[in-house]
């Protein structure tokens, strides 16, 4: 009776929201040494690169069969210039891909392709000092409902709603080798007011994110780091009526990033998520970024 309850709860309503997990947290999450300020007039290209293997969820505290394959590419264009005496970045990300093998507690959820939300990003150093390899930022984030959406559909990778992110992050040097990334968010979400074929307004309480590394830098182009992600809040309703769905869970991370030359850099990395409350579980997901900078 409570999986049948929470069916009903889920589908056609927030279950677009909860599939989302794949796109919508790649904005914010953080690699190694990404609040490392760049000299301002530098230019940097990324392309990520994003594999996801969900093997079950849970909602509303029932643990439900479940699978859930995602593949994104997301290209990233920074700036990085000088505004008051410190230095600021811009950020324009944009990520495409598909969604697949979806199925929630027996029921099949099809797929999806395309495109997901356009996010536009800056940060602001307060503190930036390269000889201590000591730097501290504030960096914004805004999310557009420019993905793909149909209410109909039970898989999306737009999310139909305005979200905007505030995170406070830094890099710490502990000695000549090791290092330590320390960030924190918030992200506010508006409501998506055309959540399923009736019109039902979906609704989302702040989530609160700690992200960090450890991170060892083993030669001049090869950095070794492992990394913890804590996410908490996030609360969905439909209609104002709880729905089971949050954004709680923890993950672990490892990651190599590697230097070919002073301005190209490769990174791959690796997750694993644990302790899921009110979502689906990734099992292991994947994570290769090129950088070229100019």
């Amino acid at each position: 009776m409570m999986i049948k309850k929470i069916r009903k709860a889920i589908f056609g309503t927030a279950t677009a929201a909860l599939a989302l997990s794949p796109m919508a947290a790649s904005a914010a999450d953080t690699q190694p040494g990404d609040f490392i300020a760049a000299p301002p007039g530098t230019n940097g290209i990324l392309l990520y690169g994003i594999y996801g293997n969900n093997d079950g969820a849970t909602i509303g505290g029932v643990d439900l069969p479940a699978s859930l394959e995602s593949y994104v590419i997301m290209p990233r264009y920074v700036y990085f210039f000088e505004v008051g005496g410190m230095t600021a970045d811009i950020n324009v990300l944009l990520p495409m891909g598909k969604l697949s093998n979806g199925s929630l507690g027996g029921a099949d959820l099809g797929s999806a392709d395309g495109f997901g939300d356009l996010t536009v990003a800056a940060t602001l150093w307060l503190v930036n000092n390269p000889a201590s390899n000591r730097y501290m930022g504030v960096a914004g984030y805004l999310n557009f409902p420019t993905g793909s959406y149909d209410p109909d559909d039970a898989l999306n990778l737009g999310s139909n709603r305005v979200s905007g992110t505030l995170q406070l992050g830094g890099v710490y040097g502990l000695s000549e080798k090791w290092y330590l990334d320390l960030v924190g968010d918030v992200t506010l979400y508006g409501d998506n007011r055309n959540a399923n074929g009736a019109g039902g307004i979906l609704s989302q309480d702040p989530t609160y994110t700690v992200q960090s590394w450890i991170n060892y830098q083993s030669t001049d182009k090869l950095r070794l780091s492992l990394g913890y992600g804590g996410y908490w809040g996030g609360d969905q309703s439909l209609d104002d009526i709880a729905n089971g769905i949050t954004s709680e869970k923890q993950q672990v991370r490892a990651a190599a990033t590697i230097s070919i030359t002073p301005t190209l850099q490769l990174l791959g990395q690796i997750n694993h998520d644990f302790d899921v409350k009110g979502g689906f579980k990734q099992d292991v997901s994947a994570l290769f970024r090129i950088m070229k900078v100019f």
